[in-house]
């Protein structure tokens, strides 16, 4: 998924003489700061969770623009997928074994204060820390997208362009001395 973008001026010397290492040693500049906060305030999203996912960042020079892309990866990234980008409306069949098993409080209805869920027919029995069996499928009612991703990056986005434009001035520096010193020996 791309979130963040930020395209390079063309009105520097240094981009028209190597435009591939000019935008490459931005994007590598900026990775290093960006890869590390952007991880961070992902993973405290997820703080709470039992399946606690990993994150692959990559920042990429295309045209003349530094792109960054972001997902979750590993083998609870379904988890992080489901709650930030939602589910549709769908049946959770009865497994192998001929039944379902959910938390459930038997007060309120289940482990959460507003239940979209509820086992339907009789329910088979609970079992140890308010566990609940059903033989019946449940029709799940979909969960609205948390949109983990787009809000981080939004909140992100001043601090990301602060980033690539110190990144531009640092390259622009370093060429600029490599210039200096090469225009010295001749």
């Amino acid at each position: 998924m791309k979130v963040l973008a930020k395209r390079v001026s063309k009105g520097n010397a240094a981009q028209h003489l190597d435009p591939d290492g000019y935008l490459k040693a931005i994007a590598r500049i900026t990775r290093s700061k960006v890869v590390p906060e952007v991880t961070d305030e992902l993973d405290k999203w997820q703080k709470d969770w039992t399946h606690q996912t990993k994150f692959g960042v990559r920042v990429q020079a295309r045209g003349d623009s530094i792109i960054t892309y972001i997902w979750a990866k590993g083998p609870n990234a379904k988890y992080w997928n489901w709650t930030s980008r939602g589910t549709k409306r769908h049946d959770i069949p009865v497994g192998e074994k001929g039944f379902l098993a959910f938390p459930w409080d038997g007060v309120r209805g289940n482990y959460n204060p507003n239940p979209k869920t509820y086992p339907e027919g009789a329910v088979v029995g609970s079992g140890p820390v308010g566990w609940v069996y059903t033989q019946k499928p449940i029709d799940h009612p979909g969960t609205t997208p948390r949109k983990f991703e787009e809000r981080t990056m939004r909140s992100y986005r001043g601090k990301y362009k602060r980033y690539v434009n110190r990144a531009i001035r640092e390259v622009q520096a370093q060429r600029t001395r490599l210039w200096q010193q090469q225009e010295v020996k001749v």
